[in-house]
């Protein structure tokens, strides 16, 4: 299929990629743009001595998704798109406060040797060594609400085509994403004893995702359906990646004659699951266990099983196991006054970037009828998330062969979260309790949310 080629002149728009010299050739018929739908040849820049740089088009259009559904790694980079989104949803859900915060507690009485009911409010958003007693049955019922949103910017990626081509191509792709959560949670705790407690906890989530493709285009091909926009990229010459990074930086400069273009996944072609779903997060069962007590000084064993979201594509969760052992210690410093540390290590089956080491430290002042919080919580995953793929794989369509794209540039999220927590707690009545918790992220990787709040109500049988 002929494409017209036109040649830019030494006066044109992007003089930078005209280094030396005013002569024109015409594009070699093997860095012929290999376009897709509305696809053309676009510029042809002559650098005479030191080397020629070509501007190509070579992707998004409708015509080749109907052949290739994953051209040029597109729905790779959605479907990693969504995986962030999930990945952020479970990690923001760590930070919240524990979903089974006893209000009603048993402390060690060392005049009696024995354990008894506490007077005193037990914390909102750390977690407590103590239990809530012999045959006592909590339902708490939590609701949170947080946004996320973040735009990467576009990294270069290299595209390598497979013969008869054999080229390489680099061209920019980054990421906008965005998502609203709500996160309803129902949890109980029933006392085995003085000393061992159980728990479940049930998270309902609505999640309104949405996420959209930046890269480098034409600007003249702005007017273009989303299905039909270009992706364009500068062709590498005798291998010299570098140099083509400059001149589609230059092309991207004012009056270069080529831009960024935002489209949704959707718009272009690709699913991404877009709008608001509503699903069944990872149920979680869990059990807590005291191991050593003195008058001032409290341990206790925690652990939890987290069971795979049926709603994975919901964004509510991911679709593996995990367990978490938790050491939970609180210091007595006086009637009122406590200290409350945990720490832990999660282990998901199948998905490394929710492997963490994760722990909380913090005080509390608890009265009859009040309670309040202050402390520090964190997590450090073993791995990090990858909003774009590091290597993608497009299939052949009828105009471009085979062709593999390796991201030139970071492309990840940080593993470290540092969180500063309030909570306090109310006692409306004996048996009904509220509470209100605040997490405000310290240190925090990209897509987190800018600060965490969640009510809960607890009733005590």
């Amino acid at each position: 299929m002929g494409h017209p080629k036109r040649a830019m002149k030494s006066t044109s728009p992007c003089p930078s990629l005209v280094r030396r010299g005013t002569s024109e050739e015409p594009a070699p018929p093997s860095l012929a743009g290999k376009g897709i739908g509305e696809n053309r040849y676009v510029w042809h820049c002559a650098k005479v001595v030191i080397v020629a740089a070509y501007w190509i088009a070579f992707g998004l259009g409708a015509s080749a998704y109907a052949q290739n559904p994953n051209q040029f790694g597109a729905q790779d980079r959605a479907d990693a798109a969504a995986k962030l989104v999930v990945i952020a949803v479970e990690r923001a859900s760590a930070s919240l406060p524990p979903t089974s915060g006893p209000s009603v507690t048993y402390e060690f009485d060392p005049a009696s040797d024995a354990f008894r009911r506490s007077i005193r409010l037990g914390p909102t958003v750390l977690r407590s060594s103590q239990t809530i007693g012999p045959g006592s049955f909590s339902l708490q019922f939590a609701t949170s609400y947080f946004e996320m949103a973040q735009s990467f910017r576009p990294i270069n990626y290299l595209f390598t085509f497979d013969e008869p081509q054999a080229r390489q191509v680099v061209a920019k792709i980054g990421l906008d994403a965005n998502a609203h959560v709500t996160l309803m949670n129902i949890s109980a705790t029933y006392g085995l004893g003085t000393r061992v407690e159980l728990s479940a906890s049930l998270p309902l989530t609505v999640v309104d995702a949405h996420a959209a493709q930046v890269f480098s285009t034409r600007t003249d091909a702005l007017s273009l359906p989303a299905r039909k926009a270009p992706l364009t990229g500068v062709s590498v010459l005798s291998g010299d990646v570098q140099d083509a990074v400059r001149v589609l930086d230059a092309g991207l400069g004012p009056g270069g004659g080529l831009t960024l273009r935002r489209e949704s996944f959707r718009d272009l072609g690709f699913h991404f699951d877009e709008g608001t779903d509503v699903g069944v997060g990872r149920i979680s069962l869990g059990g807590k266990g005291v191991v050593l007590s003195t008058e001032t000084f409290q341990a206790a064993c925690m652990a939890d099983l987290f069971l795979p979201s049926p709603s994975k594509s919901a964004f509510a969760g991911v679709a593996s196991v995990a367990v978490l052992p938790r050491l939970v210690a609180t210091l007595k410093l006086g009637d009122s006054i406590s200290l409350h540390s945990d720490l832990g290590y999660e282990y998901d089956f199948d998905t490394p970037q929710l492997r963490r080491f994760t722990w909380r430290s913090g005080g509390s002042l608890a009265f009859e009828r009040a309670a309040f919080d202050v402390g520090l919580g964190g997590s450090e995953f073993d791995a990090p998330v990858e909003w774009t793929p590091s290597v993608i794989r497009g299939g052949e369509t009828a105009t471009s062969p085979p062709s593999t794209g390796m991201a030139l540039e970071d492309n990840t999220v940080g593993t470290s979260v540092v969180d500063l927590l309030l909570g306090m707690k109310l006692r409306v009545t004996e048996a009904f309790i509220v509470a209100a918790g605040v997490s405000i992220p310290v240190i925090s990787p990209a897509f987190q949310p800018d600060v965490l709040g969640t009510i809960a109500v607890e009733w005590r049988f």
